[in-house]
């Protein structure tokens, strides 16, 4: 009966991509960690998202690398017990925030002028 409900599978993957709350930036995660535990087939685990990086409204967006930004928390609901899983950024991302947005310059479309010869 074991086998038919326990499986020993990868839950997590290794690299993720992540939009930062606030932005429109997506980034790459990677994780060091070994994401494969012993799984219930008809009560998986709970994935529990919390973002770990803060935004900076007045200061501009700096993520260096190894910046710890994602942390999923994984919990068994037949035990309670639960995983926790960092995700980092690998190579250091500047981006843009909201105040850039917002002070930015609007692009720009022309339209042209045409005369019409009679």
């Amino acid at each position: 009966m074991l086998k038919t409900t326990e499986q020993y599978k990868q839950v997590v993957p290794k690299s993720i991509n992540y939009q930062i709350p606030g932005t429109q930036t997506k980034v790459r995660l990677v994780t060091k960690y070994n994401s494969k535990l012993w799984v219930n087939s008809k009560q998986p685990m709970t994935q529990t998202k919390i973002a770990l990086w803060p935004l900076h409204r007045t200061a501009p967006n700096y993520l260096a690398a190894n910046t710890a930004v994602l942390k999923l928390r994984l919990t068994d609901p037949l035990s309670g017990t639960t995983k926790e899983v960092i995700y980092r950024t690998p190579e250091a991302l500047t981006m843009l925030g909201p105040l850039q947005w917002a002070t930015a310059p609007a692009k720009r479309t022309t339209t042209g002028t045409y005369a019409f010869a009679k």
